[in-house]
């Protein structure tokens, strides 16, 4: 029988995970602001893309096409809300922003805690907690959404009556942007989950042009909003 080598070999040291090595950028209002309306750009991009191959509304590649626009437009409004986050937390942390009370309870494990007082000349240490920290989690649905802006001191309900005002004279069409956000998340989540399918038939569930640049429109109107309070807050 060959002989094998059971040599035991050293153990190597300081063998980190090389993953989540990339430096975090702390992007300014304007920046994050930028990011968003970029993401948007390309989003609405994707119309001319339907348009240049000649698709019809009806046809299934075209439809196609508006499902991953909503999707998208999901994942654009969550990404600034994340970086709003970073933002207004560090902020806070600064003192630049009033204190809240879910951020004077916000956990922080004791490694970060650690790596911040061993330096204490930068924010380096909360910075990268809170972008490990928040990436993990989704806040396009109403109530994550609200807790999350409860962190930063915005409140949502006040923003989004300020972005979806009640019409004075009944408006059959009127919609509050609490159902706004929900309607969406939801089918953002058919799209994703389901292939836009129902789960009685298995038929497609139906949708146009005109259905994609209202969601759109209205993402953009809740994203102003909320912008607004956090430059107000910076201005404070």
């Amino acid at each position: 029988m060959t002989n094998r080598d059971l040599t035991l070999t050293p153990r190597a040291e300081d063998v980190r995970d090389k993953q989540n090595t990339e430096t975090v950028v702390f992007f300014n209002l304007a920046q994050i602001k930028s990011h968003f309306e970029d993401n948007i750009t390309t989003i609405e991009k994707q119309f001319n893309i339907a348009d240049a191959l000649g698709l019809d509304e009806k046809s299934e590649e075209c439809n196609t096409i508006y499902r991953t626009q909503i999707v998208l437009l999901e994942s654009a409004f969550d990404f600034y809300i994340h970086e709003l986050s970073k933002y207004g937390v560090i902020n806070i942390f600064e003192d630049n922003w009033p204190k809240t009370e879910r951020y004077k309870n916000m956990l922080i494990p004791m490694k970060h805690v650690e790596n911040g007082l061993d330096s204490r000349e930068s924010n380096t240490w909360l910075l990268d907690f809170i972008n490990q920290r928040f990436a993990r989690d989704t806040y396009t649905d109403y109530e994550p959404l609200n807790d999350q802006l409860n962190l930063l001191g915005i409140n949502l309900t006040d923003t989004l009556k300020e972005a979806f005002p009640k019409p004075s004279s009944p408006d059959s069409s009127y919609r509050e942007g609490k159902t706004i956000l929900r309607d969406l998340f939801r089918r953002r989540n058919q799209i994703a989950h389901q292939s836009d399918r129902k789960h009685s038939n298995a038929e497609h569930n139906s949708i146009n042009k005109d259905y994609v640049v209202k969601c759109i429109d209205e993402v953009k109107v809740i994203v102003a909003a909320i912008h607004a309070k956090a430059e107000l807050l910076s201005s404070n």
